[in-house]
């Protein structure tokens, strides 16, 4: 496997990842602690089996700081459509989300990439 990092946009230098297969298929991302930027756009566009990522962001955040769900459906899903499935960590609260390609990490939550 092979990892290929992207800077993000944070207070701190943050930076998210894809893991690639042998043949160059992008099977996983992490983008943590960012706001939406151009290199999520470019993470994505690898069509990534499964997305972990901060979805901290609330609609209505006076400063954005970090992701949210209306983000990811606004910009994520329009690029991976039905290839990708979100999975939401560093939360504020539990969600539920319109989307089933968009879920709430849960203790003891086991995924599989095959």
């Amino acid at each position: 496997y092979s990892f290929l990092f992207f800077k993000l946009k944070h207070l701190l230098p943050t930076f998210g990842f894809v893991v690639l297969d042998q043949k160059g298929n992008c099977l996983f991302s992490y983008i943590p602690d960012t706001i939406w930027t151009e290199n999520i756009d470019k993470i994505l566009q690898q069509k990534p089996k499964m997305v972990l990522m901060d979805l901290n962001g609330k609609k209505d955040d006076l400063q954005k700081v970090h992701i949210s769900i209306d983000d990811v459906i606004q910009n994520g899903l329009s690029i991976t459509k039905n290839d990708t499935i979100y999975y939401g960590t560093h939360l504020k609260e539990e969600f539920h989300s319109i989307s089933n390609l968009i879920r709430c990490s849960r203790p003891g939550d086991l995924v599989e990439i095959y």
